[in-house]
């Protein structure tokens, strides 16, 4: 004879693992999601942080200093974050308690393609 509580027991515990299960993958999803956005406005805050330098150096509104920067990448084939990064980082080692001239910042903007990712640039 078929048992109806049974067979009910049965689904609903079914149920409930399919629930678990599902809160199990939003929980990773959610965390994988939150992963890619810090990682995505880590890769803005440089982007940011060269902007601002440019902006600084030439005078530039906050649009034609990405762009300078837009085209540097394009031009040298680089990543525009990559090429930020090493930016931010030499413009930061060069700017210390003498002022330099700013065609020193220039030459360095225009060759940090060539240590990009050189550490003791």
């Amino acid at each position: 004879m078929f048992n109806w509580f049974v067979y009910f027991s049965v689904m609903l515990q079914a149920r409930d693992d399919i629930r678990d299960d599902d809160r199990a993958t939003d929980r990773d999803f959610q965390d994988q999601l939150s992963e890619a956005v810090q990682e995505v406005s880590n890769h803005r805050a440089v982007i940011e942080q060269a902007k601002g330098m440019l902006m600084l150096l030439h005078d530039l509104d906050a649009d034609a200093a990405f762009e300078l920067l837009r085209w540097r990448s394009q031009d040298r084939n680089v990543k525009l974050r990559e090429l930020a990064e090493q930016v931010v980082t030499e413009f930061r080692r060069l700017s210390g308690a003498t002022p330099l001239p700013r065609d020193v910042y220039d030459l360095c903007f225009m060759n940090a393609h060539e240590r990009q990712g050189d550490p003791s640039a």
